[in-house]
């Protein structure tokens, strides 16, 4: 069974994340851009579901997340995925600078 997983930020380096757990197979990725054209371009360059909110995309059940924004945003963006998943489900959260 293929994890369920949600990449935050969808800049180089989240596209980069997107590209490469795609390239595995081994996980069904879904992403977080509040920037719709970007989101947009990302969507439809992996068919991928884009996100405009982790509050929107945490409305879908997720096995875990990978944070892919600005460093400074890393401990607003884990607090938000842990706080809105914690009671339902364990997660692997991952930082990625």
């Amino acid at each position: 069974m293929s994890k369920r997983l949600l990449i935050i930020g969808a800049g180089s380096i989240g596209e980069r994340h997107i590209r490469c757990f795609l390239a595995t197979g081994r996980a069904a990725v879904s992403f977080v851009e509040p920037n719709s054209q970007l989101r947009s371009i990302i969507a439809d360059r992996y068919s991928v579901a884009g996100f405009s909110s982790v509050d929107d995309a945490l409305q879908n059940e997720f096995d875990a997340a990978v944070i892919a924004t600005p460093a400074n945003t890393h401990t607003l963006q884990v607090n938000l995925a842990v706080l809105r998943s914690i009671e339902s489900r364990r997660w692997e959260v991952v930082a990625s600078s």
